[in-house]
């Protein structure tokens, strides 16, 4: 509950609340097994999406551009201020990226 603490403007992410994070991880050491654990791995997501309020923006890379708003909420204004003025050429973009405001 620690994370839940800390005040929503204290820091760059808003989702504080929820108690647990979920990560869904297929591996495979034989290719050929990529497209069945892959589509696994994507099926049981969807299938968890119904219980999750939130994402944590360094677990989302595949949809990380389309839900920075979710990822940092009201936060992303105050982020985007502070990118333009440390990093006004989006140098760190390689994490789910916060444009410069």
């Amino acid at each position: 509950g620690a994370i839940a603490r800390v005040p929503i403007d204290q820091a760059a992410f808003a989702n504080r609340t929820p108690m647990h994070n979920i990560v869904v991880r297929a591996s495979w050491d034989d290719r050929a097994e990529a497209e069945v654990k892959t589509s696994w791995g994507r099926a049981v997501a969807k299938d968890l999406q119904g219980f999750s309020q939130r994402h944590y923006a360094n677990l989302s890379q595949a949809e990380a551009q389309s839900r920075t708003r979710i990822f940092y909420g009201e936060n992303l204004d105050r982020l985007r201020a502070i990118k333009k003025k440390y990093d006004p050429t989006n140098l760190f973009r390689l994490n789910p990226n916060i444009e410069p405001g």
